[in-house]
């Protein structure tokens, strides 16, 4: 990730009323920011990237002041942490303000907030998904899905969107499992780990202790046909109602 860049991601379903709140947030933090870090400098933001799937908006700062952005980014990761780690927000009521707007979204529908830079990577959890958390058990289990972001910031994880459910997991691997998600970027796989799931749901939330990740091979179009007349031998013509029933007659 750029030092010029600012992402913030939010987690859970998101409707878009908050989505929007928290962009306005986002914008009165990095404004803020500015002001204060880096000597009133004119940065001005602009949309990197934006992701529906994981609701999820990176943007990038230009200014002829040279550093002032990166001053900016730095802050905006360590205001993050601060939240993160319920401490006192270094910077004015100003920057407080934007930042306590933003994780003021977090409810039963918004779960989580991230805070991301070069640097820094803060998840801001809310009350409910973090009980729920304590409460969640994993289990050995496996999850399929298509590998849409790779990372290697303070950890070493990839986010899999599922296939029943189009829903981001976040696949924790450890030191030295890095070969096993080198080739698998924007493909199908299949992760093997302690899988942990949210309570209500029933929907896998994230993947530790990872023991084998699969590239899947993409399944032809209309490959189901070639199964057709597989069990040619075995059928005498008998419509399948009275199979049926014939088994149902003879319980």
């Amino acid at each position: 990730m750029s030092t010029e860049t600012i992402e913030m991601s939010l987690e859970g379903d998101v409707p878009l009323r908050e989505f929007a709140a928290a962009v306005k947030h986002f914008f009165d933090l990095a404004t803020a920011l500015g002001h204060e870090v880096a000597e009133a400098a004119d940065v001005q933001w602009t949309i990197d990237d934006l992701q529906a799937g994981s609701a999820t908006i990176v943007a990038r700062g230009a200014s002829a002041n040279a550093g002032a952005v990166a001053r900016v980014a730095a802050a905006f990761g360590q205001v993050g942490i601060a939240i993160r780690d319920r401490a006192p927000i270094p910077y004015s009521e100003r920057v407080g303000a934007a930042a306590r707007g933003i994780v003021g979204i977090l409810d039963g529908a918004v779960t989580a907030v991230r805070f991301h830079t070069a640097w820094v990577e803060a998840k801001i959890e809310s009350p409910a998904e973090e009980q729920r958390q304590s409460r969640a058990a994993g289990a050995l289990g496996v999850v399929q899905g298509t590998i849409e972001t790779l990372a290697k910031r303070h950890a070493l994880k990839f986010v899999l969107y599922d296939l029943l459910f189009d829903r981001p997991v976040y696949c924790y691997l450890q030191e030295g499992q890095e070969d096993l998600a080198r080739d698998a970027w924007g493909r199908k796989a299949q992760v093997t780990g302690v899988v942990f799931r949210n309570p209500q749901s029933g929907y896998a939330t994230s993947v530790r202790d990872i023991t084998d990740v699969t590239v899947l091979r993409d399944t032809p179009r209309g490959a189901y046909k070639r199964a057709r007349g597989a069990l040619h031998a075995f059928y005498d013509g008998t419509p399948a109602e009275l199979t049926i029933r014939s088994i149902r007659d003879a319980q």
